[in-house]
């Protein structure tokens, strides 16, 4: 199945590619939420706790740049796109509600309220979407910092990381579309 686009012909997965993708989803997803449910998180010290959030945003960096080499060789970069951001994206979410929870029982004075595992990932998410209902709000000076950290990398994420992905989609979609445009036969011509 084919359609035509600016760039050429794009060929479009079956369906049961589009329902693996859909699975893949799904399941990745949900085994982020089991693990930030199962994962011991206990209060660290501060510094350690900024260390380790750091090392771990690093970690996502290398994902990331790991998801657009994958989307550049994939043959339906377009779902690939879809499928590494469904990744990337709970993951990163779940690695800011892992850090306030743990800064949430470390220093139960950071927050306007004590935070559980459930109000944190709820804090992330609504600080992600930039709806902040106001319910939870970051009280002492490192917890404003690392809430600020996160609303400026959710501008990266969703510019840079949704820019690139299309970007690679794009340039995997006319690399391939001219490698399979029949060339000219190169002789000493006319």
């Amino acid at each position: 199945m084919a359609s035509s686009s600016a760039g050429g012909v794009v060929e479009m997965p079956s369906r049961r590619t589009v329902l693996w993708a859909l699975i893949w989803t799904v399941v990745i997803g949900s085994l982020l939420l089991v693990a930030y449910y199962l994962w011991p998180l206990d209060p660290t010290s501060t510094p350690e706790a900024v260390v380790k959030l750091l090392g771990y945003l690093l970690m996502l960096m290398v994902l990331a740049l790991l998801a657009v080499r994958s989307i550049m060789s994939a043959s339906y970069p377009g779902l690939r796109a879809i499928t590494a951001l469904s990744a990337i994206i709970p993951l990163y979410i779940m690695l800011f509600a892992a850090g306030y929870y743990s800064l949430a029982v470390g220093q139960p004075q950071s927050f306007s309220q004590l935070l559980t595992r459930t109000d944190s990932l709820y804090f992330t998410i609504t600080v992600f979407s930039t709806v902040g209902f106001g319910d939870i709000a970051p009280v002492t000076e490192l917890a404003r910092i690392i809430t600020t950290v996160q609303m400026v990398l959710n501008l990266l994420i969703l510019g840079v990381l949704l820019n690139t992905a299309a970007g690679a989609v794009k340039h995997r979609r006319t690399t391939r579309a001219s490698s399979m445009t029949p060339q000219a036969p190169r002789g000493h011509g006319v």
